[in-house]
């Protein structure tokens, strides 16, 4: 993440919607502290879908442990199959 001082983005701003879409993102800072991060919109959704399917992946993970015997995919496809009949 590149971090730079409150008056540049004022004066290059072009250069830094480039700069969010490339790097982890731009953090903002005024005195030292972090006032506004900018992130590109692309790099948010794909660190939400990778997290949305650890947490499925993880929950399938969990449900398989609790069936004796775990179910396997032809099962699954099987059972599809005599729901389209």
């Amino acid at each position: 993440m590149i971090t730079v001082g409150a008056s540049k983005p004022r004066t290059d701003s072009p250069s830094f919607s480039t700069a969010s879409r490339r790097a982890s993102g731009v953090q903002i800072t005024r005195h030292g502290k972090v006032v506004a991060t900018l992130v590109g919109e692309e790099s948010e959704r794909k660190k939400a879908a990778e997290a949305a399917l650890e947490r499925i992946q993880k929950r399938a993970e969990e449900l398989q442990k609790t069936i004796d015997p775990p179910i396997t995919t032809e099962e699954i496809l099987g059972w599809i199959r005599d729901g389209r009949r």
